[in-house]
């Protein structure tokens, strides 16, 4: 991700779901402000512990559960990393409320989204659309049909937890203007 986000010049970045803030600190590293935007309290103050442990400035943490009325507020950015996380949109809106949501990510991502989420490796629960004929085809139309204009880059594979922390593999994919 690092050498498209300096070929982009990015300037500012969103992180989804940041969790523990790992990629928001290291965009802050980058001299890129950063908003970390997460929902659950233990993650949110263990983000906050750690911008501040880091030192890094221009990384702010917001604690704010993204969905279909929410997704409005959210800051326009020329990055925005939606890792992981639209699996969880799926499972708790739908996959029409999680596409809407991730066409206004899009609508204000001014650069470059990287994203990937649950694949096959996900239970039933999820309602994960079967992803035919596999799943790097599958998301490359689906991220195409949602994010226009966009080109879309398979970065590869990365090694991931599916539901129940067990190792799998994910595709990576930037969504770029």
């Amino acid at each position: 991700m690092q050498p498209l986000v300096r070929s982009l010049g990015v300037t500012s970045a969103l992180d989804i779901g940041a969790n523990a803030g790992f990629f928001s600190i290291e965009l802050g590293l980058l001299g890129i402000p950063t908003v970390a935007l997460e929902a659950e309290p233990p993650a949110v103050r263990t983000a906050l512990l750690a911008v501040e442990r880091s030192g890094v400035k221009g990384v702010g943490v917001l604690a704010l559960e993204m969905d279909p009325n929410t997704v409005r507020l959210l800051p326009s950015t020329d990055c925005t990393l939606c890792l992981s996380i639209w699996h969880h949109l799926v499972r708790t809106h739908g996959l029409e409320a999680a596409t809407g949501m991730l066409r206004t990510v899009w609508d204000r991502t001014a650069k470059v989204m990287f994203f990937d989420t649950g694949e096959s490796e996900m239970p039933a629960s999820f309602n994960i659309p079967d992803m035919a004929p596999d799943a790097r085809a599958w998301l490359s139309r689906y991220l195409e049909s949602v994010c226009e204009p966009s080109r879309i880059e398979h970065l590869g594979l990365h090694a991931a937890f599916d539901a129940d922390r067990k190792p799998c593999m994910r595709n990576l994919f930037a969504v770029i203007r």
